[in-house]
Formats: structure tokens, C-alpha cells, sequence
């Protein structure tokens, strides 16, 4: 599912974050820009790269939804949790798609 996908992505990012701290201390400029690239790879790589701009306009959806309902997620995690996504973002090719679905579920947001 797309929730899956971002959430896969999102754990790899993690995974690759940690990586990095543990091997190099963040002291490694190459390879701190090689996992980069390893990741922008695996983000604009997959045959269906327009689905995950889509799946990721209705993760950032989801979160704001959940964030306006009461007694769901704070303004706080609501915010961490985009600021994770928009690191994938910055490595989405098709940005334009992205946009288009996003724009469509922020009228939708917009108008219930």
C-alpha cells in the first residue's frame, strides 16, 4: 500500500541516518553523499516513481488530518513528521506530481 511505501522509505532514511552516525560520526563527507544518492535512488528509481509522489502527498495529507482532529497527534509530532517527509520530497524527481495530488487533497482539507 502507499502508506507502506512511504513508511519503507522513511525507515530506510532512518536506517541510513544511523549508519552513517555509527560508522563515520558524520565525519565522512563521500560516503554521507553516497547514501544520499543511494536513497534519491531508491525515492526515483521504482517503475511506478509517480505513485510515490501520490502516496507521499496522502501521507503528508493523512498527518494533517490527524493533526486538526482532537486528541490525535500534537502540533509538535504533526510537524516532525512532515519535516521527515520533506526529506524525501527534496529528492523527488517528479516534485510536479507531488504537487498536483497535494494541491487536490489540500481543496478536499480545504472544503470539509
Amino acid at each position: 500500500s502507499g502508506e507502506e511505501v512511504v513508511s519503507g522509505l522513511l525507515a530506510l532514511k532512518d536506517r541510513l541516518d544511523l549508519t552513517l552516525v555509527e560508522a563515520f560520526a558524520l565525519d565522512h563527507e563521500a560516503f554521507k553523499s553516497s547514501l544520499k544518492d543511494a536513497l534519491e535512488h531508491a525515492v526515483n528509481s521504482r517503475p511506478d516513481a509517480n505513485r510515490v509522489a501520490e502516496h507521499m502527498a496522502r501521507h503528508a495529507d493523512r498527518k494533517l488530518r490527524k493533526g486538526s482532529t482532537k486528541g490525535h497527534a500534537s502540533e509538535d509530532d504533526v510537524e516532525r513528521a512532515l519535516d521527515r517527509l520533506m526529506v524525501l520530497f527534496r529528492l523527488l524527481r517528479s516534485k510536479d506530481v507531488f504537487e498536483a495530488f497535494y494541491k487536490r487533497r489540500l481543496a478536499k482539507r480545504l472544503l470539509s
